[in-house]
């Protein structure tokens, strides 16, 4: 059963005649605004919730010695 649904799958994709579709000339700006996008989120990502995250576990596993860590504003006057 399963080679059949094998056999169909591929005689359905990748067994086929021409394709007579039309790529705008607009898509390309598209694909690339959405990829800008996805990687002005991504960046937007790692510099608001994981460098809260990395403080917080570098702060819990700070080996012993000076208390007082470079960045720290804990102990400013």
């Amino acid at each position: 059963m399963i080679w059949l649904i094998f056999i169909v799958f591929c005689a359905t994709f990748f067994i086929h005649d021409y394709a007579f579709g039309y790529i705008d000339p607009g898509t390309g700006s598209v694909v690339f605004s959405a990829l800008g996008y996805i990687i002005a989120s991504a960046a937007a990502f790692l510099a608001l919730f994981l460098r809260p995250i990395k403080h917080l576990i570098s702060k819990l596993f700070r080996r012993g010695g000076d208390p007082a860590v470079k960045g720290d504003d804990s102990e400013q006057n």
